[in-house]
């Protein structure tokens, strides 16, 4: 029974009034926040969609059950994010501070794991919306993943909370590390696996759209965790300490921006290259 504790149901454990009262309007924030970001979705692919829409598949064809796994373990990364992972404690004080307003969705990763989620009971029921999505979703996942580990594993300050965690017996590392694999490799499983790839390469959206959306998304993102900076004094990641406020240093953050803007539309166009040109696969 211990050994499903922080993987499959949150480990028992006191927190404080205040703590209590934080996790209440987090798990809020959640119950409010997953609805928001499927309307997200359905705007993003308003956005991407061709028109007049091409002919879709109307299923996963021979790779349902593929599909249905990767949807199985989309959701569960998403419920172990939302409820499994310890609530912010007020000793570890960048993330009680930099939570106290919008909860977890000032994270990137939490984003992108709720569209991921969304996207793969879409490709259940709506497939012929998610052939649209799939490859934008899938190069945010890349993106998430490969961010992740090159500059978030190894902070010191993500560091720092993980030996506080430790102290409690919550292995907050191995949690973040398995939370942040399955976005880029099922992403890029959905694309040159799951889906019918003729369907992928009709539904492909226009470049200059697809890079349109990317840039708004990042812009859209910095203005939130700077809107979250005004309320809270902290940013969600590290790393970004230094830079400060927008204000006091914007050459740095529209360099920051121009960078993430070019990683993020390399990352997918790299997908809808795959997509293009590397063999379908069968699971």
């Amino acid at each position: 029974m211990g050994i499903l504790a922080h993987w499959l149901y949150p480990g028992p454990f006191d927190y404080s009034a205040d703590e209590k009262k934080r996790a209440t309007r987090i798990l809020i924030s959640d119950a409010v926040g997953i609805p928001v970001f499927t309307g997200v979705y359905y705007c993003l692919h308003a956005a991407l969609k061709r028109v007049p829409a091409p002919a879709a598949a109307v299923s996963l064809g021979q790779n349902a059950g593929a599909g249905y796994a990767a949807a199985g373990v989309l959701c569960l990364v998403l419920y172990q994010h939302c409820l499994v992972v310890l609530m912010p404690l007020k000793r570890d004080e960048m993330m009680w501070k930099v939570q106290g307003y919008l909860g977890r969705w000032v994270f990137l990763t939490r984003q992108v794991l709720t569209l991921q989620a969304i996207h793969s009971v879409v490709s259940v029921f709506q497939p012929e919306v998610a052939n649209t999505m799939c490859t934008l979703v899938a190069g945010f996942g890349v993106f998430v993943t490969v961010q992740y580990f090159t500059l978030v594993h190894w902070d010191p300050d993500f560091l720092a909370s993980v030996r506080l965690f430790k102290t409690f017996g919550v292995p907050l590392r191995e949690q973040m590390a398995w939370q942040h694999l399955p976005a880029g490799i099922l992403g890029l499983a959905d694309v040159l696996c799951i889906k019918p790839r003729e369907a992928v390469l009709a539904a492909l959206p226009n470049t200059s759209t697809t890079a349109s959306v990317v840039l708004v998304y990042v812009l859209l993102y910095l203005t939130l965790i700077h809107v979250n900076f005004s309320w809270t004094t902290e940013f969600p990641y590290g790393i970004l300490r230094p830079f400060g406020s927008f204000r006091s240093n914007p050459k740095a953050w529209l360099n920051f921006a121009g960078v993430q803007t070019l990683i993020l539309g390399s990352f997918t166009a790299a997908v809808v290259l795959l997509a293009k040109y590397a063999p379908a696969l069968t699971l």
